[in-house]
């Protein structure tokens, strides 16, 4: 989770720090490391995480992290010597050939270049479902009674396909068994690439237009 803490020491506003642990853990609670910019207010962002399975408390004032000024940061992009950007990942190799053929030479550089430079938050392959853990939230749903709905049967086709998905995001930690009153049936979407397949020609096609 995300906290705020504050600095001690008066660091200049709007300068770029490294938030980071200190040398031993503060009451089993692990700080992860985060680039900030220190505001007017002194207040900064800190990453933690509770080690153990016991709820933890942590009062005002207790030094959990250090903050380090930075004096450089660097952009760095992946290049070939002659110039020529790097083979990455085969996502971003997919995406670039379903445009390269509606695209001008012009078009298709700027968007390999902006694919690639934001290569890191597309999904390695279709196991990875990308998920955060920057914000939890919780339904209260108190003594309200669950809602009824239609049962809506798979076609007998798309049955295993479904079980396949589900299995897949149970190895992968997003979703796990559950026997809640509030369960919804399953609606299966074939997955589209909508920038890719709408653009053409510097117009653009919604479905359901002619």
């Amino acid at each position: 989770m995300i906290i705020w803490g504050k600095i001690e020491d008066d660091y200049p506003t709007t300068r770029t720090a490294l938030v980071e642990s200190l040398d031993t853990n503060y009451n089993g609670i692990a700080v992860g490391k985060t680039l900030v910019t220190i505001g007017k207010d002194q207040k900064v962002p800190v990453r933690i995480v509770n080690l153990g399975t016991v709820e933890k408390h942590l009062r005002e004032g207790s030094i959990i992290a250090g903050c380090h000024a930075l004096e450089m940061i660097r952009n760095c992009s992946s290049e070939n010597p002659d110039g020529t950007l790097m083979p990455s990942e085969p996502q971003v190799t997919k995406l670039l050939a379903e445009v390269k053929t509606i695209l001008s030479k012009e078009q298709y550089t700027k968007a390999e270049r902006f694919l690639r430079e934001f290569s890191d938050i597309l999904p390695s392959d279709e196991m990875d479902f990308g998920r955060t853990n920057l914000i939890q939230h919780r339904i209260d749903t108190g003594n309200t009674r669950p809602i009824r709905q239609q049962p809506r049967r798979l076609p007998l086709a798309k049955h295993q396909e479904a079980m396949d998905m589900i299995e897949r995001m149970r190895q992968q930690g997003v979703v796990e068994p559950s026997n809640s009153p509030w369960c919804s049936p399953i609606v299966l979407k074939k997955r589209q690439v909508p920038w890719a397949h709408r653009v053409k020609g510097g117009s653009q096609h919604r479905p359901g237009q002619s």
